[in-house]
Order: structure tokens, then C-alpha cells, then sequence
């Protein structure tokens, strides 16, 4: 049987925005109605996590209202953004936003299996940060993966899109310069 996996994405949780706690409602009756296998939380969690890691705090507690098994990765807005080439900022990503993020939500990084089904989390907010959070990183791909990442990577510096015309697939060349190992691909033609 094919686990039914439920998708959310920012919620924004934080006493400063009440009206996300009326949008999580509607979510968790949703879930409810489903039943789902999983929830996977894909990121922002918070309104600004990376500056008031208390709000990364009511995360957990508002996914447990779900009443079903739940996952989350960080979003720019928990833990900062990846950096710009050339530009440090205040928005940037660091080892302590991220120990924020682990303290208060739990790993940036996660596999869970459903049935023949294997679904990867990771954070990617890390690509291209240059530090030993990315570094670390790229060594779980590589041990959930069976091996190094590049060995895998069917077009170096491309992702997958669908819809191009070209059996549903087309190369879409990642940002120019990012500095981004070739990621590999998760799923084969078939």
C-alpha cells in the first residue's frame, strides 16, 4: 500500500501572528480527516526563528496537535538563509541558528521509511554555507545514499524539473557560482 505523506509549509507560528494559528487549525483538522502516514514540514515554522529562536519553541508543540508522526526541516526564516556569493549578511545561516533549530525543533536532517517508500530531509538552508554544518551534511547524504554524492550525480550542477516537454523531465542549471556539489538524483528514469 502507497503511505499518504501530507505536506505543510509555513506556518509561521509566533505570538506576534495570531492569524497563523487559525491557518494551523484548519491544517490539523485537515489531517485529521486523512489520516495521513506522515506530516513533512518543509520549512518556516516561524515568522523569524533566526533572530527569536523562542519561537521555534511552539513549533513541536503545535505539530503535536496533528496527532500524527511528524518530520521538519528549516526554513530561512528558522535559521537564516543560505549565503549570497561575495555578501555576508545578517540573514545568513550559522552553527547557532542552527543549534537553535536542534534544540527547540529537533535534527535539520532525517530519513524515514514507509513501506518500500525512503524519504530524505535534509536542510536547505546548508548548500552552499561553506561549513562544517554543510560538510556534515553532505556526508549524511552520502551514508543515506550508499556512497559519495558526486558518484551519483546524473548532470553535474543541473536539477530535475517536470513539465518540459522532454518525457516529463528538463535539466535546469542551479545558481551560477553557488558553490553547490552536484546533487544527486533521488529517483531513477522509468
Amino acid at each position: 500500500m502507497t503511505p499518504l505523506v501530507v505536506l505543510v509549509s509555513d506556518s509561521h507560528f509566533s505570538t506576534r501572528a495570531p492569524e497563523a494559528e487559525q491557518n494551523w487549525a484548519a491544517v490539523v483538522r485537515h489531517v485529521a480527516d486523512v489520516g495521513p502516514d506522515l506530516v513533512v514540514h518543509v520549512g518556516d515554522v516561524s515568522v523569524d526563528g533566526a533572530r527569536r529562536p523562542e519561537e521555534l519553541a511552539q513549533a513541536p508543540r503545535q505539530l503535536d496537535l496533528l496527532g500524527a508522526p511528524w518530520v521538519a526541516v528549516p526554513g530561512n526564516r528558522d535559521i537564516g538563509d543560505n549565503p549570497s556569493e561575495g555578501m555576508a549578511t545578517d540573514e545568513d545561516v550559522t552553527s547557532g541558528r542552527l543549534a537553535h533549530w536542534r534544540d527547540a525543533v529537533g535534527s535539520d536532517r532525517w530519513v524515514v521509511d514507509l513501506g518500500a517508500w525512503r524519504l530524505v530531509g535534509i536542510n536547505a538552508q546548508l548548500f552552499a554555507s561553506g561549513g562544517p554544518d554543510e560538510d556534515d551534511q553532505w556526508s549524511f547524504i552520502e551514508q543515506v545514499l550508499g556512497g559519495p554524492a558526486e558518484d551519483r550525480a546524473r548532470h553535474p550542477q543541473t536539477a530535475h524539473r517536470r513539465g518540459s516537454g522532454t518525457g516529463g523531465r528538463a535539466a535546469v542549471p542551479l545558481h551560477p557560482g553557488a558553490g553547490v556539489r552536484p546533487l544527486t538524483r533521488l529517483c531513477h528514469d522509468g
